[in-house]
């Protein structure tokens, strides 16, 4: 909340805010009560193709929209800051996503929910198993090796603050989060 807040305080109480990955809205609906008293708020998800029709169908209203790809999103109003929530880990070249964002040009990139490695020089490819109880599946999940991270970031954003995340796994890591100013 403070990320977005202090995006919207800069952008003059406005704030477009790109969420890729964010499902149905999410993170739109746990937070929209803190965001209502700003001047303007535009929500987009960026999704797969079956959570952008069922978005459309039955969430989407003047403040949150569905759209399948960046571009489409950024095509009808600029985008003030992309939320990047528990999806780096999830995509198969995630550093190219990162770059994309760069290319869109929005201001601010928060990445929340993300592992780092305690320790380990590469990044790491895991296999997340889901609990039983819940659906049986696995995913592939990285874990990333956060000086490459940094490296990676320096010549497109400023850090301009990090937190901690409160998910947990059996890999020796911390799940932290990241404001990022483009430069």
């Amino acid at each position: 909340m403070a990320c977005l807040m202090r995006i919207a305080s800069k952008r003059r109480n406005r704030l477009h805010v790109l969420d890729f990955g964010g499902s149905l809205g999410s993170v739109y609906f746990q937070r929209r009560h803190f965001l209502g008293a700003l001047d303007q708020l535009r929500w987009s998800v960026v999704e797969q193709n079956h959570f952008v029709a069922c978005g459309k169908q039955h969430f989407e209203d003047d403040r949150l929209r569905f759209f399948t790809d960046m571009d489409a999103c950024a095509a009808t109003a600029p985008v003030d800051m992309v939320l990047l929530s528990s999806v780096l880990p999830y995509l198969e070249n995630p550093y190219d996503l990162i770059t994309q964002c760069h290319a869109l040009q929005a201001p601010y990139v928060v990445v929340d929910r993300t592992p780092f490695l305690l320790s380990g020089q590469r990044d790491r490819l895991t296999v997340q198993q889901v609990p039983p109880v819940i659906y049986p599946a696995s995913y592939p999940a990285w874990f990333f090796n956060e000086e490459k991270w940094l490296a990676f970031l320096q010549d497109r954003y400023r850090v301009i603050t990090t937190f901690p995340g409160s998910d947990r796994a059996n890999i020796p890591s911390q799940y932290k989060g990241y404001m990022l100013e483009r430069l």
